[in-house]
């Protein structure tokens, strides 16, 4: 069966990237062929691409540049359509999945309604792992994205806050929670592992780390004997930093770190992924899906406290037998909404 997906696929992001590709991938392994709708309105494209180049400094739009290259080859490794800024020049399919990640925060993607089932072209539409982010729980959603979100036959989300934004916004539509793709997909040795040892893994943007954190994050390193790496961000405090790697190199840094200390969603994720010690930074914009994610596996001993510090939160050991159980459950459920999309159960949520 053709299935269309329908995200943000082509962000220079590696979260975006491998949350994609990691449902396409669970797709085909469950008999489907997924296409991705290599769609991006204008205003949100230009947006993307103005951050990406728009330095002052060589080094950093040159780098910037490399990075841009390593994710478009991986790009070729999902079968897409055309790219368009225009929804009507999209081809039709009976099934679209529109997810996962933020694609339901309107502030992201410029207000651009075909995320919320506007003029998507299918017969049925579907979210998976969908999620608000930052839109505050208490919001009013836009009657006409509302519009839009009715004429999904399914719907799924990732985390609570979206869920209570849907149940008090749209409480006649009954919404499920699943996990991240990321979650789904075992990557069997697709991630490339780095040379580097004994190392504690960065993984933030720049400013996210107060100095005085990242001070007792550097102290914190030497006391411990480990070199401080950082990817995807340039990190001067850091000794090592690798900020063009592709997605599968991304991915091999995780799972060969000793320790890993992020502000990220997807660097969280990948750290529970490869049952890491890690800790959590929260920072406004990440609140929601940081501490949602981290409660729903018990892990909220991993999130930083200024009080305790870091030493605190390492000196903790992680229960990986206890969060590996929650997974089972949870993984469960999400193959289950997604073989109903795709015909290999019942398709509504009533009934299954």
């Amino acid at each position: 069966m053709k299935i269309g997906i329908l995200t943000f696929h082509d962000g220079i992001n590696y979260g975006a990237y491998l949350q994609v590709y990691s449902l396409y991938r669970t797709l085909q392994k469950l008999g489907a062929e997924p296409e991705i709708l290599n769609y991006k309105g204008f205003f949100h494209w230009r947006w993307e691409y103005r951050c990406l180049i728009w330095t002052k400094r060589p080094a950093r739009l040159a780098a910037n540049l490399k990075k841009l290259i390593a994710f478009k080859r991986c790009q070729k490794l999902l079968k897409q359509t055309s790219f368009t800024f225009h929804r009507t020049c999209l081809p039709n399919y009976d099934k679209v999945i529109v997810g996962s990640d933020e694609i339901w925060n309107y502030s992201v993607a410029h207000g651009d309604d075909i995320y919320f089932g506007v003029g998507v072209p299918a017969r049925e539409k579907y979210a998976y792992a969908a999620s608000f982010g930052s839109v505050d729980e208490n919001d009013e959603i836009p009657k006409k994205l509302l519009s839009g979100l009715e004429t999904f036959r399914n719907i799924s989300v990732r985390d609570e806050n979206s869920m209570r934004l849907l149940q008090r916004n749209l409480p006649q539509k009954e919404c499920i929670k699943v996990l991240d793709p990321t979650l789904l997909y075992d990557f069997n040795g697709e991630e490339v592992e780095p040379v580097e040892k004994n190392y504690i893994l960065i993984y933030t943007t720049d400013n996210a780390i107060p100095v005085s954190v990242r001070n007792e994050i550097i102290s914190f390193a030497r006391q411990h004997n480990k070199t401080l790496v950082a990817v995807g961000y340039h990190m001067p405090w850091c000794e090592k930093n690798f900020n063009t790697l592709n997605p599968f190199e991304w991915a091999g840094f995780f799972k060969c770190a000793d320790m890993i200390v992020t502000t990220m969603f997807h660097g969280t994720m990948f750290s529970i992924k490869y049952k890491k010690e890690f800790c959590t930074i929260l920072e406004p914009y990440r609140v929601n899906k940081l501490k949602d994610l981290l409660t729903e596996f018990g892990l909220e001993k991993r999130i930083y406290q200024e009080k305790s510090g870091l030493e605190d939160v390492f000196h903790a050991p992680i229960d990986y037998v206890s969060v590996e159980a929650c997974l089972k459950e949870r993984k469960k459920i999400s193959f289950d909404y997604i073989k109903r999309i795709i015909g290999k159960g019942n398709c509504d949520l009533h009934k299954g």
